[in-house]
């Protein structure tokens, strides 16, 4: 009875072991495969009229690989995801497939400013963003002026959302196309007469510098183009005094007074370099802005709510994770 038992108690164990293996091994091989996208062009109808040839797709974006991030696994861990032939061949691909390309009409070059996608969880639902800017520029003309500009933001909910995001951004290339034809018959395009002379560039000054310039930067432009106003200055580091930042260093730009004391830099700061890191002003703290690839990002402290019903740690280590558009200068919580 005793070696039946024993028996019976080793099959369970060895069960229970190749189980928990099995799900580990397959939780770390889909955590870390890359998402690839791909837009689907049978889903869509045919033979959509357009009254304007769209000559080029142009992506703009620092980060021209990435489209955002995705949750995967069972435990929910945030993956990069992109378009399987990238965003400036995926969309055209799409586009030729699906609107007809008249010969003789005007042609126009749709420029990607914004393509960014997110998920967020709640207890109730999952829910899939997708944050858009594309606009459009007359290529017939030398000047190439802007002549229409479409921006919005579609969300999606439900569970494992990740599969409504290919569809959103079929459906935003879709509108955007569409309004910019009810444009062309109402004659309400826009032609400013001053041309952007970035629109197809995804290069700055600070991409393009082997260390940031020290100084103060008073906004984001001045980030941006690497000429920071205020250089006389010094950097404190000290350890946070809020109960939950404890264990964290609160770094701090400031002046050295005629008296020898110190002062704070106002408030009004948007950041500042010491001349090795770059730091960006986020409610009145600096936080480390570092460049990975085209994407700059940085972290922040605070609560985090984790799906698996546990509350992030209080403490040293950051757990929101913002990105800067560059393009903007605006900042969206990754994942969210």
């Amino acid at each position: 009875m005793h070696t039946a038992r024993h028996r019976l108690v080793a099959f369970f164990t060895l069960v229970m072991r190749f189980s928990i293996t099995s799900f580990l091994l397959l939780a770390a091989f889909t955590c870390s495969a890359q998402i690839v996208l791909e837009l689907q062009y049978d889903q869509e109808p045919r033979s959509i009229s357009l009254r304007f040839a769209v000559a080029d797709v142009v992506d703009v974006r620092m980060d021209t690989v990435s489209i955002g991030l995705v949750k995967v696994g069972a435990l929910n861990r945030l993956e990069a995801a992109r378009l399987k032939y990238g965003c400036s061949a995926s969309i055209r691909k799409y586009i030729n497939r699906i609107f007809p390309q008249p010969g003789t009409a005007p042609r126009v070059a749709m420029v990607i400013h914004d393509l960014r996608i997110s998920e967020a969880m709640s207890m109730a639902h999952e829910t899939a963003r997708l944050h858009v800017k594309y606009e459009f520029y007359d290529v017939d003309d030398k000047d190439m002026p802007l002549i229409f500009t479409f921006s919005r933001i579609y969300e999606e909910q439900g569970f494992d959302v990740t599969s409504k995001h290919e569809g959103n951004i079929r459906r935003s290339v879709r509108e955007a196309l569409m309004e910019l034809t009810l444009a062309f018959d109402k004659e309400s395009l826009s032609r400013p007469s001053e041309n952007n002379n970035r629109v197809l560039s995804n290069s700055y000054p600070i991409a393009d510098a082997v260390r940031p310039a020290r100084g103060i930067y008073r906004s984001f432009e001045e980030f941006r183009s690497n000429t920071p106003s205020d250089r006389a200055f010094d950097v404190r580091k000290k350890s946070h005094k809020a109960r939950q930042w404890l264990g964290s260093l609160e770094i701090e730009p400031y002046y050295t007074g005629v008296n020898g004391q110190a002062e704070s830099i106002e408030e009004s700061a948007w950041g500042f370099s010491d001349g090795e890191k770059i730091y960006i002003q986020q409610g009145h703290e600096y936080f480390e802005l570092t460049r990975n690839a085209n994407s700059w990002t940085f972290y922040s402290y605070g609560l985090e709510f984790q799906p698996i019903g546990v509350v992030g740690r209080i403490g040293n280590t950051p757990t929101k994770h913002y990105q800067l558009d560059m393009n903007t200068g605006l900042v969206f919580q990754i994942g969210q």
